[in-house]
């Protein structure tokens, strides 16, 4: 492998390690690749400048150099990405909802925790997981992620929707899209 292949392949390998929250060290990462610490200090200025880059066509990270944990870690900003007390709140706002079965809620479920912050991923998952244990769906046994996509695609695009409720008796309800909104307006027939 050439120099400059090894050099990207490991800047890449660098920023992923960054991206899932691992807190690097040069000396570790010197060891790991081969190189000299001068090398891996020339990568995180690379990696800097691509960030601060990005940052300018409107992405929000930077690497910072964390002297009690003795390493970079990568920063989001505080606007870009959600925030503990933000996950466990939709985390709640879900199981209390009852609205999906096991299968599916414990997929979003696992979604919404993996963007936790590393340092704070535990504690959350602990909590949700605590509360998801004794989570009871709704008996409908329907999955509902994609009939909530494409209730949604048609109130947006203002289409005329047509529902039968069932209970002690059928209901038929026909939804006319509000002109004004993307939001739908039920009339009883």
């Amino acid at each position: 492998m050439e120099e400059s292949e090894g050099k990207g392949q490991r800047l890449l390998a660098i920023y992923d390690r960054l991206l899932r929250g691992e807190v690097v060290r040069k000396k570790e990462l010197a060891l790991d690749y081969g190189v000299t610490e001068k090398s891996i200090q020339r990568d995180m200025d690379e990696l800097r400048d691509f960030l601060a880059d990005a940052d300018r066509k409107g992405g929000h990270a930077a690497i910072r150099y964390d002297r009690g944990k003795k390493g970079y870690e990568l920063i989001h900003s505080s606007y870009e990405h959600l925030d503990k007390r933000e996950i466990l709140a939709l985390a709640k706002i879900l199981l209390e909802s009852r609205a999906f079965g096991k299968e599916e809620l414990h997929g979003i479920l696992d979604k919404l925790l993996s963007e936790c912050p590393p340092e704070d991923r535990d504690v959350v998952e602990d909590i949700v997981r605590n509360e998801a244990f004794c989570y009871v769906p709704l008996k409908h046994g329907r999955k509902l992620l994609d009939p909530l996509w494409d209730l949604s695609l048609f109130i947006r695009g203002k289409e005329i929707i047509h529902f039968t409720l069932k209970s002690c008796h059928f209901i038929s309800r026909l939804v006319h899209p509000h002109p004004s909104s993307h939001t739908a307006c039920a009339v009883s027939l």
